[in-house]
């Protein structure tokens, strides 16, 4: 794979167009689709709002968090075809925690649940949440579910919970105390796929690799000593490019 980190910059957007309300919702693929090696597949997505120009459609991987970009499957498409189609490379490494976003600009981005391929490689073992990439459920969507979707509903933490796949090991909504002691059984939760958060904004922008750092006054540039917020800079770390030697 060509391993990059996936907040890219990519602010590619030279029109006049204010982008202020640009979505993408992508309906293929989605949770338990399966890529395999040689097969055409289509990737589906509404686009609503003031879109973008073009877009492209990118193959990532890895913790929602940190997701990490691949390469793109489709690029410079016009976001209202509402689809593509990609053959699926044989020398992809075989994982269950891939994902798909649309957009060109990052703030912009849409994102499918997690799904599957199985090309280079054999797959590796679900250790996590079963639909939420092998991954166990974080601090802010505490439980995995009998449906095996990461949440911090009382369905999610209740009934049929997965204490072994949910954070600490335990299934506690937020903010209650103690586990919550009940039986396991068949109940289906009413859940949608969690899909991957968004780029976190410094100010109004997200800081991109030129431009890494968010500063006191929320704004991203290369000032990346006191007063700069790790979570809301590039790659989530407070760190001065390098300097180019001449």
């Amino acid at each position: 794979m060509f391993a990059k980190t996936f907040l890219l910059s990519s602010m590619l957007l030279a029109t006049a167009t204010n982008l202020v309300s640009a979505s993408y919702s992508i309906s293929s693929p989605g949770t338990g689709v399966v890529w395999k090696a040689g097969d055409k597949v289509q990737i589906k997505w509404t686009a609503s709002g003031q879109v973008e120009t073009r877009i492209d459609i990118r193959l990532v991987h890895g913790d929602a968090a940190n997701l990490v970009y691949d390469f793109n499957l489709c690029s410079n498409v016009n976001p209202w075809d509402g689809q593509c189609s990609y053959v699926v490379d044989s020398n992809i490494a075989s994982g269950i925690d891939y994902a798909v976003t649309a957009g060109k600009s990052p703030e912009n981005f849409g994102y499918s649940s997690y799904f599957t391929i199985q090309a280079r490689g054999p797959l590796p073992e679900n250790k996590g949440c079963p639909n939420m990439g092998g991954k166990l459920c974080p601090k802010s969507l505490p439980c995995c579910s009998s449906s095996g979707y990461c949440g911090d509903s009382a369905a999610h933490c209740g009934a049929g919970c997965i204490p072994k796949y949910s954070f600490n090991g335990q299934c506690v909504i937020p903010g209650a105390q103690g586990t919550i002691n009940t039986p396991v059984t068949n109940v289906k939760t009413k859940t949608s796929p969690v899909v991957p958060p968004r780029a976190p904004k410094c100010g109004t922008k997200v800081c991109t690799k030129s431009l890494p750092c968010c500063s006191a006054s929320k704004k991203c540039g290369k000032s990346c000593g006191k007063g700069c917020d790790p979570t809301l800079s590039f790659a989530g770390k407070c760190v001065r490019p390098l300097r180019k030697i001449k």
